[in-house]
């Protein structure tokens, strides 16, 4: 399978995700109430840091499945390692999610609109509990279907799963307007995306426990504990400014915040189809491929993402507007905004995260994120004494920032770096001129955004020509059936 075949599959099952995720904000606001939603994201806030283990194991998983698919290895060690790696993970989810169950009534009481809807909060406990269990058994099946280039399965679930989540909490059987019988819909669209999975992502049957001992090479265990510390910091990274909104104002604010920052950190779908693309790529290729393949994916993902977030910059109210209400614009654009800053810096940064993932260095990664954790939560924690927008701001400089530190650690090349910093540079600058515009008329605000994605195609063809053309490899590929930039993934080993 070519790269380009697979990002183009990737990419595809992502935009799917993103049009349900769209039409998911403003059907639960009309049924649920700001409130209520509001509720949601602080508890979708708190899952994270109950699921740590989860990218340890699936990253392992991805590996290992990598390596037994290309032939490379001793099958039967493998398969020990592999029935290591997910018998402790079990353990460590029954744990967490215990964890998780008793201590719920304490971390529900802290956000702001507890009081109004304590009841309905206490009888959602054991299906959020569910959701904990269920998310962890879907990130293997997704890592084990990615491991094996089983791309189109990965995303034939994940959208089965996440339109699921749409319709099931708003049929009649479920829907009654409270916020148990939310997550009730959204713990059984879980299950039945794990269901889906099962197709292709067998779970691994209980005996692995027995057979492999729990026993895990020293080198698989360091890394294993690398990559479950990475996940602590990026669920403190990822949640502390909803944590600290939901406990500090209230559940509709924490909505009007956490809707159009969810919704453009959706737009690091490039990021991440990349990176799930060469993640098998990495595990299995040779050494001196990896760096170039790695500069060259991570900026075309700001190449295909830069004119789509100069659209949104300066085109934010219509687009909020038709979203959802004008109500929510009038909230929401600024925080639109800054988080279309952000997901750019955030999603150059993934490529070169699971390079080092993939390749058994993510204790770079691990003490990046320990190193840039305390000022953030520190910046943060000040910002929320003065507004959401400084809230807001913080966390766009720390995705940016973040980003651009993991792609120097990787050995991205400088110039690929610094075309990153300026079409970042360029994003904060139009951000800043964009209220200006505000106030135009529809056609206006569209051709005015048209405008802005055109020049920031020119400013990415400018800054770095050869990524612009391996971006537009990467999607006419198919259709031409040429693939000259793009690497084909190592080919099986059929030897003894």
């Amino acid at each position: 399978m070519r790269i380009a075949t697979a990002f183009g599959t990737n990419l595809a099952g992502q935009v799917l995700r993103l049009a349900i995720a769209v039409l998911t904000v403003p059907l639960f606001a009309a049924y649920f109430g700001a409130a209520r939603f509001g509720t949601y994201y602080f508890l979708l806030a708190l899952m994270p840091y109950f699921q740590v283990h989860a990218l340890a194991v699936s990253r392992q998983v991805t590996a290992l499945s990598a390596r037994a698919e290309a032939g490379e290895g001793r099958l039967q060690q493998m398969r020990a390692e592999l029935g290591s790696s997910v018998a402790i993970g079990t353990i460590i989810s029954v744990v967490l999610t215990t964890a998780f169950f008793v201590g719920y009534p304490w971390m529900m009481q802290g956000v702001e609109s507890a009081e109004a809807l304590a009841a309905e909060i206490a009888r959602a406990r054991p299906w959020a509990a569910a959701i904990v269990v269920l998310d962890v058994v879907i990130v293997l099946q997704t890592a084990q279907m990615e491991g094996r280039k089983a791309f189109a399965p990965s995303n034939i679930a994940q959208i089965t799963g996440q339109a699921a989540t749409l319709l099931l909490p708003l049929t009649a059987f479920i829907y009654d307007g409270s916020f148990d019988r939310m997550i009730a819909g959204v713990a059984l669209a879980r299950l039945v995306q794990v269901l889906v999975g099962l197709r292709w992502a067998p779970l691994l049957p209980i005996l692995a426990l027995v057979r492999s001992g729990l026993r895990m090479p020293r080198s698989l265990g360091i890394d294993f504990g690398m990559l479950t510390v990475s996940a602590i910091c990026n669920a403190v990274s990822r949640t502390l400014d909803r944590i600290v909104i939901g406990t500090s104002a209230s559940a509709a604010a924490l909505y009007f915040y956490s809707a159009p920052m969810g919704g453009t950190a959706r737009l690091s779908m490039l990021g991440r189809s990349m990176g799930a693309t060469m993640a098998p790529f990495f595990a299995t290729g040779e050494a001196d491929q990896r760096r170039v393949q790695a500069a060259k994916a991570s900026n075309a993902v700001l190449a295909l993402l830069f004119p789509v977030c100069a659209f949104g910059i300066v085109s934010a109210p219509l687009l909020m507007t038709v979203w959802v209400d004008a109500e929510f614009a009038e909230r929401g654009t600024t925080f639109f905004r800054l988080g279309l800053i952000g997901v750019m810096g955030s999603s150059v940064a993934q490529v070169p995260a699971v390079l080092m993932q993939s390749t058994g260095r993510s204790k770079f990664v691990t003490v990046q994120q320990l190193i840039e954790l305390p000022p953030f939560a520190f910046a943060l924690l000040w910002a929320s004494t003065h507004n959401l927008v400084a809230v807001a701001w913080v966390v766009a400089l720390r995705m940016v920032v973040s980003g651009l530190v993991q792609m120097t650690v990787a050995g991205v090349p400088r110039r690929a770096i610094a075309a990153a910093i300026a079409c970042i540079a360029a994003a904060v600058a139009l951000s800043l001129a964009a209220p200006s515009l505000d106030h135009l008329p529809p056609l206006s605000a569209l051709a005015a955004g048209g405008g802005a994605a055109l020049g920031a195609s020119l400013i990415v063809h400018l800054l770095s020509p050869d990524t612009m053309r391996f971006a537009c490899e990467l999607i006419v590929a198919r259709l031409h059936r040429r693939q000259k930039t793009a690497l084909p993934y190592p080919e099986r080993n059929n030897g003894p």
